[in-house]
C-alpha cells in the first residue's frame, strides 16, 4: 500500500509506452508447467506491446532468491522468469519492473 503500482503506471504514462501489469499470485498454478507458460505469455504480451513497461506486482510471492527457493515449482518459476527477462532485454523496446 505505498503506491508502487501507481508509480509504475504513471511512469509508463509519462514515457508514452504501454503498461502490462499482473499480480504475481495470478501467475501461480497448481498444474506442473502452467505457471511457466503464464510467465512466457506475459512476457510475450510485453514484447508485442513494445514499447511497453511490464510490471509484476508482489513478485516476492513467487520468485524468492534462487538460493532461497525451496520448492521445485519456485525454482522453475525463477528460472523461467530469468530466461524471459533475458529475451525481453535482447528484443529491446520493452522494460521489466517489479515490486
Amino acid at each position: 500500500g505505498c503506491g508502487k503500482t501507481l508509480l509504475a503506471c504513471a511512469i509508463a504514462g509519462e514515457l508514452g509506452v504501454g503498461f502490462v501489469r499482473v499480480s504475481a499470485p495470478e501467475v501461480v498454478s497448481g498444474m506442473s508447467g502452467e505457471s511457466e507458460a503464464k510467465i512466457r505469455q506475459l512476457f510475450r504480451e510485453a514484447r508485442e506491446a513494445a514499447p511497453a513497461l511490464l510490471f509484476i506486482d508482489e513478485i516476492d510471492a513467487i520468485a524468492p532468491k534462487r538460493e532461497a527457493a525451496q520448492r521445485e515449482m519456485e525454482k522453475r518459476i525463477v528460472a523461467q522468469m530469468l530466461t524471459c527477462m533475458d529475451e525481453l532485454a535482447a528484443a529491446g523496446g520493452s522494460q521489466f519492473d517489479s515490486a
